[in-house]
């Protein structure tokens, strides 16, 4: 397994912790997607070797730190949990009957468009 973190923070083999700033625009020191270093919180994960071996070669061809890659990967995905979270709790919303479903046709008629 391979240590990596998110953010602007790395944690290196022995545990210690450094921050890397990035400097762009006119001087000011930001983490590489123009967020204020302090608006990151750093987040170690581990990750199976294959994996990690994987992301250092895509982040070698492309110049990206491999935090770029982990960050928008945990979004896509964590988009995707929480729009099933949610009808999850809708389907359990219904079935024990705090939540109502209305047919088309009751939906026409409540806005008058039976006509």
């Amino acid at each position: 397994m391979s240590r990596l973190s998110l953010g602007a923070c790395v944690v290196d083999s022995a545990g210690l912790t450094d921050w890397i700033p990035v400097k762009v625009g006119k001087g000011l020191y930001q983490n590489y997607d123009d967020m204020f270093i302090c608006m990151s919180t750093p987040i170690a994960v581990r990750l199976p070797d294959d994996l990690a071996h994987r992301l250092d070669v895509l982040s070698r061809e492309t110049t990206r730190p491999q935090s770029d890659y982990i960050r928008e990967a945990v979004e896509d995905r964590l988009d995707r949990m929480e729009w099933e979270q949610s009808i999850l709790r809708i389907r359990e919303d219904v079935q024990s009957g705090r939540e109502k479903i209305y047919s088309a046709e009751e939906v026409r008629r409540h806005l008058g468009l039976d006509g």
